[in-house]
């Protein structure tokens, strides 16, 4: 009988977390494409060309638990940018240098730009 018990306690405990969304952006900040490679959730494989000067959405992700800036190093394995032949060398990973923006209090968009000086 007490298994059941915390079998139904820890179901209505995780029934109450409310999904966080989070949306991650990349923005090009140089006169030239760049080519975006990453891998996010330890699934998904991405390659993505961004135009100069444009901002694209790369990936959306979900979480319990409240917004947290940090958690751009959990969604994300590896993410390397390209432009020409010339790899840059920033480790992107680091949430420091994404732009959190919490937009509600279950939702938010964070910003990555991509400077000529990266590379």
């Amino acid at each position: 009988m007490k298994k059941y018990f915390v079998i139904i306690a820890a179901l209505i405990f995780v029934a109450c977390d409310k999904e966080m969304e989070y949306n991650y952006f990349i923005v090009n900040e140089c006169d030239e494409s760049i080519n975006v490679y990453f891998e996010a959730n330890l699934i998904v494989t991405k390659s993505i060309v961004i135009p100069p000067y444009d901002t694209i959405l790369v990936h959306q992700a979900k979480a319990l638990n409240g917004l947290n800036d940090r958690l751009v190093e959990h969604f994300f394995n590896k993410i390397s940018i390209y432009k020409e032949d010339k790899i840059s060398k920033v480790n992107y990973i680091d949430y420091e240098l994404w732009d959190f923006q919490p937009t509600s209090k279950d939702h938010a968009n964070s910003y990555l730009t991509v400077k000529p000086e990266d590379f």
